[in-house]
């Protein structure tokens, strides 16, 4: 079965997020000896077709780098790039005819709907986020852009695999039946399991190491663990920052203002898996004050390597943590509070370690993908 992946957010050789997600089902899809194209966005000299870890990558050009902050959400949307995904597919059609297509962004349905239709090939959407569910702000007219775009690609889609449960109440909202929809929650590496594993008798350390890793955005709310972390006796806790973003300066600013320059280090955008998984080896627990996640990676790869995580009792976290991992959305002391209980009774981080590798276990390639193999030769046969 040859199954094409398109998604609008970045490439396979990004480190995070959707084309993460991407890169673990390309491997898996030809581990299983199927024959897998990915019709990506491309940039940073990644453009045109390129073989990579034995499956094959279309890279569509971007604006030049100069105006590609600015513009490249937008350019991504144009006709023109839209379009150019039909030629991606187009392409690795030549190749060799595709059997099933797999939809990563809804918006893409725009310019991969004529291919679809032209050559009546089947599509699948994964339902990564949703413009109807995230709460975070956003222009009148994009947001309900988003929400035709999902609304589309639900109705073109003959299965639909949301990454969580909360996520899969976007598809039903817009009409989709049960029997169309197949929960295929975000994996990660089957070797972090075995990181967090050969943790278990570790100490904690002293002072703990907390960890956020994520964007420095609004929706991620970094200022929420930094005012934790500043009403905490100094020298208690050092969190390490690993990420880029909008809030980058307002974070240094209010580490400098609240006097924490010696318990706080800002690791910047880490691209280098080899550097996250260091992290995470080093650290003890993981915040993660977000306002919406659909099914978070980071905090996934975080449990496996074993660290204790805190984290805001959103629904797609509470699918994975019970309440004593969870805290109130937004709210610092109560984040403060719970990293207060974890000095005092640091034993509490490695009796929990066991438990949280075991769940992240469940989320594995391995334990996951079977189901996502299963769901595409149903709707590759349909």
């Amino acid at each position: 079965m040859h199954i094409a992946l398109v998604l609008m957010t970045g490439n396979p050789t990004f480190a995070g997020g959707v084309p993460s997600v991407v890169l673990q089902r390309a491997r898996y899809l030809v581990a299983q000896g199927h024959e897998v194209s990915v019709v990506c966005r491309g940039g940073d000299g990644f453009v045109g077709h390129r073989e990579h870890e034995g499956f094959h990558i279309y890279a569509i050009p971007i604006l030049k780098h100069r105006l590609e902050r600015p513009f490249t959400k937008l350019h991504t949307l144009s006709f023109w790039f839209l379009r150019s995904l039909g030629k991606g597919l187009e392409e690795a059609h030549t190749r060799r005819p595709i059997d099933l297509v797999d939809l990563q962004d809804s918006p893409a349905i725009l310019g991969v709907g004529p291919f679809l239709k032209r050559h009546r090939i089947p599509m699948t959407l994964t339902v990564h986020s949703s413009a109807l569910l995230n709460p975070a702000p956003r222009p009148w007219i994009g947001r309900r852009l988003h929400v035709l775009y999902e609304r589309m690609a639900t109705r073109r889609a003959g299965l639909i695999l949301p990454v969580s449960r909360f996520i899969a109440e976007a598809p039903r909202r817009y009409g989709a039946t049960e029997g169309r929809l197949r929960v295929i929650p975000n994996t990660i590496p089957d070797r972090l399991v075995d990181l967090g594993a050969s943790r278990l008798a570790d100490v904690p350390h002293r002072p703990l190491r907390a960890l956020f890793l994520a964007s420095l955005i609004p929706l991620k709310r970094p200022d929420v663990a930094i005012d934790a972390l500043a009403s905490l006796p100094r020298g208690a806790v050092h969190l390490d920052i690993a990420g880029d973003g909008s809030e980058f300066e307002a974070c240094r600013e209010r580490v400098a203002q609240n006097g924490l320059q010696d318990d706080v280090t800002f690791r910047g955008f880490v691209s280098d898996r080899t550097e996250v998984e260091r992290l995470i080896a080093e650290a003890d627990v993981f915040l993660f004050p977000t306002v919406f996640e659909a099914m978070s990676i980071a905090l996934l790869e975080a449990m496996a390597g074993g660290l204790y995580p805190l984290a805001s009792n959103i629904p797609a976290v509470t699918e994975v943590l019970d309440e004593r991992f969870t805290f109130p959305v937004g709210e610092a002391p109560a984040l403060a509070g719970r990293l207060s209980e974890l000095i005092e009774h640091t034993e509490r981080i490695a009796a929990a370690r066991g438990e949280l590798v075991e769940t992240a276990r469940g989320y594995t390639s391995s334990a996951v993908y079977p189901r996502l193999l299963a769901a595409y030769e149903e709707a590759a046969q349909a």
